[in-house]
């Protein structure tokens, strides 16, 4: 039987970011279910049960093709442009206003994707873990995509927890009271130097009295 006539099926690395626990994991998918990502978008819902996680639906945040350029939400399209861009993925200026031309990767998966990154909108009875494995990914890859699903947040802050904002509103109050000691440590040791000074000229005038 000749083969040659038939496309082969696009193999993906799927990234699965548990943002409740702040863990991703990692899935293989091939065949059908990574026919499912096929021309799909950034910003695409996806069901959970494509990658082991039923009951779940998964958000798509982002990617990155097989040389290692990212995908970008705003390129519509799935061919690598060089394109003249002020900030976002792929490019992160030191100054404001700094333009560069980048190799990026459109909005919609092909079969030149590599690595898709997924955040979770939607939680199944079952825990991510122990659908997955208790095994997060390498420390880079979790900043990556973090760093994806904080983009996505801001679109959608349904997303968010709001333990996550209390998290961070507490560590805010925690900053700002250690602030506040230091101010007062502070006022404490100028107030015991005014009062050795005066003490000490108190001493210089009864020793010139005397």
């Amino acid at each position: 039987m000749d083969m040659k006539g038939e496309t082969d099926m696009p193999d993906f690395r799927v990234i699965v970011s548990d943002v409740q626990t702040g863990k991703a994991y990692q899935v293989e998918v091939s065949d059908a279910s990574a026919n499912t990502f096929m021309g799909k978008t950034i910003g695409s819902e996806i069901d959970g049960g494509t990658v082991g996680l039923p009951g779940y639906t998964l958000k798509i945040t982002g990617g990155s093709d097989n040389g290692g350029f990212p995908m970008r939400r705003t390129l519509p399209g799935s061919k690598r442009r060089k394109v003249l861009v002020t900030g976002g993925r792929g490019f992160h200026p030191d100054e404001a206003g700094l333009r560069k031309r980048r190799s990026i990767r459109g909005n919609e998966i092909s079969g030149d994707i590599a690595q898709i990154n997924t955040a979770v909108t939607k939680y199944g009875s079952s825990s991510v873990a122990s659908l997955l494995g208790d095994e997060p990914e390498e420390e880079e890859e979790v900043v990556e995509e973090v760093e994806e699903v904080v983009e996505a947040a801001e679109e959608a802050p349904e997303v968010v927890e709001a333990e996550s904002v209390e998290d961070v509103v507490e560590e805010a109050a925690e900053a700002e009271e250690t602030e506040e000691v230091a101010e007062v440590e502070v006022v404490e040791e100028a107030e015991e130097v005014v009062e050795e000074a005066a003490e000490a000229e108190g001493v210089e005038e009864s020793e010139e009295k005397s």
